[in-house]
């Protein structure tokens, strides 16, 4: 329990942080109730819908903290803007395998050939 005093001296300030979020939320939470009744019939045909996902699913858990930092890093890898303003950025592949052509005649690129021309 002494190991959690720090988690739960910070659990006071949280939910008065999360306060104004949960209050704007209601409005929002009440307006799904009609849709709420509905969904203990739409379960099984989600249950079927997701089994095949179950291998996937189980195959994904351990790699978790990865595929989390991945989509954190990657985030605005091609987003419009920054910080700043907008700004345009582009994803160049670059590897040993697939060397950038260099410009020029002599650049190891074939040339489209038209049928029939000379």
């Amino acid at each position: 329990m002494r190991e959690l005093r720090g988690t739960t001296d910070r659990l006071d300030t949280v939910v008065d942080t999360a306060d104004p979020f949960l209050d704007a939320a209601k409005p929002v939470l009440a307006d799904l109730r009609p849709f709420a009744a509905h969904l203990d019939e739409a379960l099984p045909e989600l249950r079927a819908a997701t089994k095949p996902l179950d291998p996937v699913t189980d195959a994904l858990l351990p790699y978790l903290p990865d595929v989390a930092a991945f989509t954190v890093q990657t985030r605005s890898l091609l987003s419009l803007q920054d910080a700043n303003s907008g700004i345009l950025r582009a994803a160049v592949p670059i590897s040993s395998h697939f060397p950038p052509p260099t410009l020029g005649p002599n650049n190891g690129i074939k040339p489209i050939t038209v049928p029939g021309a000379r």
